[in-house]
């Protein structure tokens, strides 16, 4: 007699098990058990094929133990992404997703609830910003506290440049414009070798994109650099000396920019800023409880 058995384990990675009988299925969930533990990687749809009861109901056992570790793993890596949010994304609104699907959910809902068009999201895709700023990141693409590090500090540099005006400032303009601005604020090295470079690497990010069947203008492609500049230690636009004065001087409320040097100013305060995100859970609430 045998019994088919399916198992659904929420997908939040890469790694699937393939096994030749209940035994090695047991060996291969015990070693993915470590492993996943560390390098956050499970997920999948398991069709289990057992020749009596008595194996049926060791497999339901192994799978059990599985989807425990799928939930430690879900639970770890959301109170990273919490503790992350405080530091990468101040001040931002920030919405955890754990799959493709709840990400795509969530992201038609928060757009109609902003009042602006949805733009379809890739499955494989670990985070976006609206364009009103509010970050979506889902925990399921992502692959380890690097990984959500830098997808938050993307992810936060898009919504700042929304906020500042700089996404506004650079609508429509060409890579050499944009460049030049870039280089009088500091945000990327002066002379000719950095500007060869700078247009080097936007269009490196353009041809990327269209090989996807994406494609970007200059001001996308440059906003994606700068979004990746962003990971690094000292991120894209750096506090300077002076800053608090100007802000203290143009009010509380931060206003839009009105050229390259305001906008350098107000992502700034908003990327070193210490006010806390507003972090919010989507989905079924019981995907976020963990299995007793």
């Amino acid at each position: 007699m045998s019994i088919k058995i399916i198992w659904a384990i929420p997908s939040i990675g890469t790694h699937e098990i393939n096994y030749d009988s209940i035994e090695d299925l047991r060996l291969q969930i015990e070693f993915s058990q470590i492993v996943i533990t560390t390098i956050f990687d499970i997920g999948g749809t398991y069709e289990i094929i057992a020749d009596s009861i008595d194996e049926s109901q060791k497999a339901a056992e192994y799978m059990s133990q599985l989807k425990q570790a799928h939930d430690i793993v879900i639970t770890t890596k959301t109170k990273s992404a919490q503790n992350i949010a405080k530091v990468c994304a101040p001040g931002c609104k920030v919405v955890l997703v754990q799959s493709y699907g709840d990400m795509r959910r969530a992201s038609i809902e928060v757009h109609d609830a902003e009042g602006i068009s949805y733009t379809e999201c890739s499955s494989c895709q670990k985070g976006l910003t609206t364009p009103k700023g509010t970050i979506i990141v889902n925990l399921g693409a992502t692959e380890g506290t690097i990984d959500l590090i830098n997808t938050f500090k993307r992810e936060a540099a898009r919504s700042a440049f929304i906020k500042a005006g700089l996404t506004t400032l650079m609508r429509g303009r060409c890579i050499d414009d944009l460049g030049v601005e870039l280089q009088k604020i500091g945000v990327i090295p002066r002379g000719l070798e950095g500007m060869a470079a700078f247009i080097r690497t936007v269009g490196r990010i353009k041809k990327t994109s269209a090989e996807k069947g994406i494609t970007l203008t200059d001001a996308d492609a440059v906003e994606e650099v700068l979004a990746i500049m962003n990971q690094g230690f000292w991120g894209v636009m750096s506090q300077k000396f002076g800053d608090g004065v100007i802000s203290f001087l143009a009010g509380k409320e931060k206003s839009k920019a009105k050229n390259f040097r305001d906008a350098r100013r107000i992502v700034a305060s908003i990327l070193h800023g210490n006010k806390s995100p507003d972090i919010r859970l989507y989905g079924d609430p019981n995907i976020w409880r963990p299995t007793p």
